[in-house]
């Protein structure tokens, strides 16, 4: 078999549907984002604390995912923000 076709077994290829329904599915882990987009100069949210990677990530992000970034940025927002 293919690589491609084993690998659409394993993992479908994402299509704009399914990536809207896998955001807004209930149950899922909705974004951190409290509106106040604006990065540092190390790329990090002053918002929320997420990387600019892990905004631009978040839709694709299984809940796991999701929930490793929260307590990272949780994690920066203590060590930049002593009110955090």
């Amino acid at each position: 078999m293919k690589v491609e076709a084993i690998a659409s077994i394993i993992r479908p290829p994402q299509t704009a549907e399914t990536t809207f329904n896998m955001a807004f599915t209930p149950g899922t882990i909705t974004s951190p984002c409290v509106s106040i987009c604006a990065l540092d100069k190390d790329d990090v949210c002053i918002g929320c604390y997420r990387t600019a990677k892990e905004i631009r990530d978040w839709l694709l992000m299984d809940d796991d995912e999701r929930l490793d970034v929260i307590m990272k940025a949780a994690e920066r927002g203590r060590k930049n923000n002593p009110f955090a």
